[in-house]
């Protein structure tokens, strides 16, 4: 069965987002204790450099220059001239909640499998703006603003938690707001040279065809269009995709994962996933520490490599 001929990936990815999200949110409005590895240290016993309510007024400022973004996108990108009023107020809204839950989302999936799914979870918003009238410029302005918040997000969120346990976990306040101004520095910095880079290298990328299978993905979501037997057939495979998301619960994002597997039409990657959290729930993860990091560093050395030589020979 061809996968990639229907939306059963995307149904599932939707069901397994949903869930994420009211995962993730009871998680930041709910007390925790400072936590350095695998052993909680005991509340107060390492003081938290941000608070529960500088935390919320952070995520409100946020959504605010989300909506910012999406308002210039929508002026840059000739929006206001292709779309009436109303829709265009719905594409504002819809961009904004988008662009500002999709890297709650790929924030807890990040902890756990890297950046990856943070572009599977864009399906998710892209899917329902299909039911909202959108036309296909919009939706690939808006899909493409989501999939810009995620992957950062990802990044500098492991970042910035490698950080935290190099630092001691946040025990001396001072150092930890340095180290974490440092950081952001840095991350900056390679932001700047990223876009360089891209500008330098796209239409290179372009005519190798090097593009990442999810924008196939994208493109044939946006071209399919809403309908109602699209709409039936995402409800019903949401349904699975929620009761895997919540059976691993909020720590794991089994249902994120497995739907990624399924977007790439890759089953056996989310069902590996799941089985990987199995053994690590049977045996413990310390074994792996260093191993894993010989693996993926092996693995990100040919895919660099072997990209490098497919650019230039």
């Amino acid at each position: 069965m061809d996968l990639g001929k229907t939306y059963i990936p995307h149904g599932v990815m939707i069901g397994a987002g949903l869930v994420s999200l009211l995962q993730a949110f009871r998680v930041i409005f709910a007390r925790h204790r400072a936590v350095c590895g695998e052993a909680a240290t005991g509340e107060g016993s390492a003081p938290l450099s941000v608070t529960a309510g500088e935390t919320r007024r952070a995520i409100a400022v946020h959504v605010l220059l989300f909506g910012v973004g999406a308002l210039v996108l929508a002026l840059s990108g000739g929006l206001l001239t292709t779309m009436p009023l109303p829709t265009l107020l719905l594409w504002l809204a819809w961009a904004t909640f988008s662009a500002s839950t999709a890297p709650i989302l790929v924030g807890l999936s990040a902890m756990h499998s890297g950046w990856f799914p943070a572009f599977a979870i864009s399906i998710i918003f892209l899917s329902l703006g299909l039911f909202m009238g959108f036309p296909a410029k919009a939706l690939a302005l808006l899909v493409g603003y989501i999939a810009c918040t995620g992957p950062c997000f990802a990044d500098m969120g492991y970042d910035l938690k490698t950080g935290w346990f190099i630092r001691g976990c946040g025990s001396d306040a001072s150092l930890e707001r340095e180290g974490r101004k440092q950081q952001v520095i840095a991350e900056m910095v390679g932001g700047v040279i990223a876009m360089l880079v891209v500008y330098l290298l796209m239409d290179m990328h372009f005519r190798l065809d090097l593009l990442a299978p999810v924008s196939r993905v994208f493109a044939a979501t946006v071209g399919a269009g809403a309908n109602p037997s699209l709409l039936r057939e995402l409800a019903l495979w949401a349904v699975p995709g929620m009761l895997i998301q919540f059976v691993g619960g909020p720590g794991r994002a089994m249902g994120i994962l497995f739907a990624t597997g399924l977007l790439i039409n890759n089953p056996v990657y989310g069902i590996g996933v799941m089985v990987a959290v199995g053994l690590r729930l049977l045996f413990g993860k310390e074994w792996m520490d260093i191993r894993e990091a010989g693996l993926i560093a092996g693995d990100g050395l040919y895919g660099f490599f072997s990209s490098l030589v497919r650019i230039f020979v």
